[in-house]
C-alpha cells in the first residue's frame, strides 16, 4: 500500500504525517490499473486524514470491488467504496461483448481508430456518438491514463477471481458499503446498483451523471460522496 503525501498531511505537519498510515486500499478493475484513481486518490486520503479514519477504505472499481468487498469482510471497521460495480461479473461480461461485437463493425467499415473512438465514447461518456468535444476529452483522458486497452493476463485473472468471489463465503465483519453508479454506465448500469443495495447489508447507492469511469471522468463529485459518506460513518 503505497502511502502519499496529501495536503492535508502538510498541513498538519510533517511529524504528524509520518505517524499517520493512509489506510486508503486501491483494487481497479478490468483493462484499468491504479491510474483510474490518480483524480480522486489525494482527495480521498485527505478525507480520511482529517476524519481520523485507520481502519481499511477500500477504493474499488468495477471488478475490483468483488475483491475489496471480500478483503473488508476480513477486517473490523472496513469501509468499501464500489464505483460503478456491476451486479455480477458476468452481467459486466456480457454488456462488454455487446460493445466489443459493435467495435469489431464499426473495425470493418470504418476502421480501428474509429472503433477505438466508440469504445472510448461508450465507456467513459455513455454514449455512441463521437463528436469533436467529446474526441477532445478522450485525448485529455488518454493522456491521464492507462486504461481500456488490450487485455493482459491479470485481467483474466481478475474476471475469474471476482466470479469466485461472487459466491464465495465472506469473512465475518460486514463492512459499509457506498455503492457510486453512473446513471448512464453502459457496462454497470444504475439499475445494477439498486440490486447490489439490496443484496449488501449497511450499503448505501448514490447515482451520479457519468458513465463507467466515475473516477477519471467526474473525480470531484466521487470525493464529495465519500467524504459525506465517510462522515456520516
Amino acid at each position: 500500500m503505497t502511502i502519499h503525501l496529501t495536503p492535508a498531511m502538510l498541513r498538519y505537519g510533517a511529524a504528524h504525517a509520518v505517524r499517520w498510515r493512509s489506510p486508503v486500499v486501491e483494487y481497479s478493475g478490468y483493462l484499468a490499473d491504479e491510474s483510474v484513481f490518480d483524480l480522486i486518490r489525494a482527495g480521498v486520503q485527505d478525507v480520511a486524514m482529517r476524519r481520523g479514519i485507520t481502519a481499511p477504505v477500500y477504493v474499488c472499481h468495477s471488478l475490483g470491488c468483488f475483491v475489496g468487498l471480500d478483503a473488508a469482510s476480513r477486517e473490523p471497521g472496513a469501509s468499501v467504496i464500489a464505483i460503478n460495480m456491476p451486479a455480477s461479473p458476468w452481467h459486466g461480461f456480457r454488456r462488454a461483448c455487446v460493445t466489443a461485437a459493435r467495435m469489431t463493425q464499426i473495425a470493418a467499415t470504418r476502421g480501428i481508430a474509429e472503433a477505438n473512438h466508440y469504445r472510448d465514447s461508450w465507456i467513459y461518456f455513455g454514449r455512441a456518438a463521437v463528436d469533436d468535444h467529446a474526441r477532445q476529452r478522450l485525448n485529455q483522458i488518454e493522456g491521464q491514463t492507462n486504461c481500456y486497452r488490450t487485455p493482459r493476463r491479470r485481467d483474466t485473472a481478475l474476471f475469474l477471481k471476482s466470479v469466485m468471489l461472487e459466491h464465495w463465503r465472506k469473512g465475518p465483519h460486514r463492512p459499509r458499503v457506498l455503492v457510486l453508479q453512473g446513471d448512464c454506465d453502459p457496462i454497470a448500469p444504475a439499475r445494477d446498483g439498486v440490486a447490489l443495495q439490496n443484496r449488501l447489508p449497511n450499503s448505501s447507492l448514490v447515482t451520479i451523471g457519468g458513465a463507467h469511469v466515475l473516477p477519471v471522468t467526474h473525480p470531484r463529485d466521487v470525493v464529495r460522496e465519500i467524504e459525506g459518506f465517510l462522515s456520516r460513518n
